[in-house]
C-alpha cells in the first residue's frame, strides 16, 4: 500500500486501483485533484478492508461492506455502472454517504457491442460460427439474412447508454423507439418516439429487435417474462445488456424452444457466472457473452477522467456528478 501525506491533511482518499497500478502520472494527478486529502493507493482489498475506518472518501475496489461500516467515509465512487449494493446500505447510514457511479462512460463500447450482436442474430452468423466448429457448409435460405434498414428497435431503458445506441441504430436504417421509466415527454435524436414503461407490451409488438438495458430494480425484475416474449415477433430478437433479473430464465427457455427463428443474446444472466447446468448453454438460437459489453482497452482512460473530475467537484464543494438516487436505486 503506497501513501503519500499532503501538507495540512484534512482526512484520507483510499483509491482502490483498477487492475494495472496507478502511472506516476496518473498518481501526480491524483494527489493534486485531491488537495489535502492524503492519497492512498492500493489493491489489496484486504488492506483496504484495513484502512477504512480511517478514510473519508473510498473509490474503486475498496470492499462494500467495510464503507458501509465505516461512518467516516463521506463519498464512495465506483468503477462500474452499477448500484444495486446500495440495497445494503442501511437507512441512518445513507444520511452522511454518499454514491457515485462510472455512469456514462459506457456509450460508445457497449453500443459497438449491442450491434454486433444484432448483427449475428439478423444475420445468423451463430448458425455459421457452429458450422464452422463441425466443418460443414450450410448457406441456407435467403431469408436467413436479414438487413437492419427499415425494421423497428425497442429500446428499453433508454438513458444515457441507450440514446447512444438509438442514433447508431438510426444511422443504421432503423426505427428507434425509447422506453422510460421517468418522463417520456422528450424524444432524443435518432428516436421516432418515446414510450413509458407502462407502455412496454404494446410497442413489443412492433420490435424486430428489442434491447434490454434496464438497471436492477423492483420494478424491473422478471419484467422480461412469457407474456413480453410472447408479444414479439416470431423471428424477433431480443438482447439483455442491462442486468440479467430482468429475464425470467425459464420462460426465455421455453420461448425458444418453441420459436426456433427467435434470437436472444444475453451478455448479462441471473446469476452470474452461468451456471453449466443452466439449459441456456444448449440453446442453439442464443448467443451468450460473459458480461462483456461495456469492458475495453480504453476503460480505466475514460473511468479516470470522470473520476478525477468527481474529486474536484468534492473538494470544492460542488454537486457530484453519477449521484446515486437511493430511492430510484441508480
Amino acid at each position: 500500500m503506497e501513501q503519500r501525506e499532503q501538507g495540512n491533511s484534512v482526512g484520507i482518499l483510499l483509491f482502490g486501483t483498477f487492475g494495472d497500478d496507478l502511472s506516476p502520472q496518473d498518481r501526480e494527478r491524483l494527489e493534486q485533484a485531491a488537495g489535502h486529502h492524503t492519497v492512498v493507493v492500493s489493491g489489496d482489498r484486504d488492506e483496504l478492508k484495513e484502512r477504512a475506518p480511517d478514510a473519508e472518501l473510498a473509490v474503486g475496489s475498496v470492499p462494500k461492506q467495510a464503507v458501509i461500516d465505516s461512518p467516516g467515509i463521506r463519498w464512495i465512487h465506483t468503477w462500474h455502472a452499477g448500484a444495486e449494493w446500495v440495497d445494503r446500505i442501511p437507512l441512518k447510514r445513507r444520511e452522511s454517504l454518499q454514491v457515485t457511479t462510472a455512469s456514462g462512460i459506457h456509450g460508445a463500447t457497449m453500443t459497438e457491442h449491442t450491434i454486433a450482436l444484432i448483427i449475428m442474430a439478423m444475420r445468423g452468423m451463430h448458425l455459421d460460427i457452429r458450422n464452422q466448429e463441425n466443418r460443414k457448409w450450410d448457406d441456407g435460405p435467403m431469408s436467413r439474412y436479414r438487413e437492419l434498414g427499415g425494421r423497428t428497435a425497442v429500446i428499453v431503458g433508454a438513458g444515457a447508454i441507450g440514446q447512444h445506441l438509438g442514433r447508431t441504430l438510426h444511422h443504421l436504417g432503423m426505427h428507434c423507439v425509447g422506453v422510460r421509466r421517468s418522463d417520456s415527454s422528450q424524444t432524443p435524436p435518432g428516436f421516432e418516439r418515446m414510450v413509458s414503461i407502462r407502455e412496454l407490451y404494446d410497442v413489443l409488438t412492433e420490435a424486430d429487435v428489442c434491447v434490454s438495458i434496464l438497471p436492477s430494480t423492483v420494478e424491473s425484475r422478471g419484467i422480461f417474462d412469457w407474456s413480453a416474449f410472447a408479444r414479439m415477433p416470431a423471428d424477433g430478437v431480443f438482447v439483455n445488456i442491462g442486468r440479467g433479473d430482468a429475464v425470467v430464465e425459464a420462460d426465455l427457455v421455453h420461448h425458444l424452444e418453441r420459436h426456433p427463428d427467435f434470437t436472444a443474446c444475453l451478455d448479462v444472466t441471473d446469476p452470474e457466472p452461468l451456471p453449466a447446468e443452466s439449459m441456456l448453454w444448449g440453446m442453439s438460437n442464443l448467443i451468450i457473452t460473459p458480461h462483456v459489453s461495456g469492458r475495453s482497452d480504453r476503460y480505466f482512460e475514460r473511468a479516470f477522467e470522470q473520476y478525477l473530475e468527481n474529486l474536484k467537484r468534492f473538494v470544492a464543494g460542488e454537486a457530484l456528478l453519477n449521484l446515486v438516487d437511493y430511492d430510484a436505486g441508480y
